[in-house]
């Protein structure tokens, strides 16, 4: 089935990585926290939790809610009711060590919406930290996120070669804001040509006032990692969204978006823990995907 998961921030957390016994100590804590709320039958609560390679959490969260069931008397042929109570299950999983969380949201007109969820997940979440001596002060609703750095990293440090770049969202204040950062010395367009650097770095800025998307791909046999060009518009993108390079033998594509939400496939006859491992290769938002082993780029042009 596939399952919506949103993506939430843990502010404030008074932990950076925690011991073995203590994870198992707060899995024992959650699995025995009572169902919290006046009305029975919409109480809300945890109903499993477990653990996996000492720094995440998962399991699943539930909140019941009245429900009417319809059945047919065999003799008479009426409709007969009956109250009963349902209830609706939610998978989360949290990663300890990177303060982040992943909740499940549904749509059911029976059911809250899904930041009244996220509340009473963390009340009680808290509850069971509080037990083990952890705290943290709330549960926020990541948003659609670029990670810049990466991207750069790769292109100056991890690629042998770029062959592809994908860049988005221009400012010519983000190149004075980059080089602030390096005390004041501008990003190397050119090596060795030194004389080069201040009229780069004028056009570098020139096309951050008029550039709004830009897609560069190299030449067969060709790398973009050495142009001035391509370093000219990564150095003014806020967002470059994917880049296309060799590492050693392998060539990769790596995407910088860190999504608020993910759809993933979660078999419900199957059990959570045996799932575990690909969830989370779905949910690390920086994955690195190889596309294929080679030694050449025939196949890439």
């Amino acid at each position: 089935m596939l399952t919506t998961l949103y993506r939430y921030k843990i502010f404030r957390a008074n932990w950076e990585k925690m011991s073995q016994d203590k994870v198992k100590q707060i899995v024992s804590e959650i699995n025995n926290l009572k169902f919290d709320g006046e009305i029975v039958e919409r109480q809300y609560g945890f109903t499993y939790c477990d653990s996996y390679n000492d720094n995440i959490l998962f399991g699943i969260f539930i909140q019941k809610f009245p429900t009417t069931l319809k059945d047919y008397d065999p003799e008479t042929k009426k409709e007969i009711k009956k109250e009963d109570i349902d209830s609706g299950a939610y998978y989360f999983i949290i990663n300890l060590n990177k303060h982040e969380m992943f909740l499940q949201a549904k749509r059911d007109a029976n059911l809250p919406g899904k930041d009244l969820i996220a509340l009473k997940f963390q009340d009680l979440l808290k509850i069971a930290l509080s037990k083990s001596g952890f705290t943290f002060h709330e549960l926020v609703e990541a948003h659609d996120e670029i990670n810049r750095n990466e991207i750069i990293k790769i292109f100056y440090e991890t690629a042998d070669e770029v062959y592809e770049l994908d860049l988005q969202d221009f400012d010519s204040k983000l190149i004075e804001e980059e080089k602030l950062k390096r005390g004041g010395q501008r990003q190397t367009y050119f090596n060795p040509k030194e004389e080069y650097q201040e009229a780069m770095e004028e056009g570098a800025i020139k096309s951050a006032k008029t550039v709004r998307t830009a897609s560069l791909k190299a030449k067969k046999g060709e790398s973009l990692k050495k142009n001035p060009i391509a370093r000219a518009l990564l150095e003014g993108s806020r967002n470059p969204k994917r880049i296309l390079y060799r590492q050693n033998d392998s060539i990769r594509t790596t995407s910088a978006v860190i999504n608020r939400k993910v759809e993933i496939l979660i078999e419900d006859d199957k059990p959570l823990s045996e799932q575990i491992p690909a969830i989370l290769e779905k949910l690390e938002p920086m994955r690195i995907r190889s596309i294929t082993k080679q030694k050449n780029q025939e196949e890439l042009f």
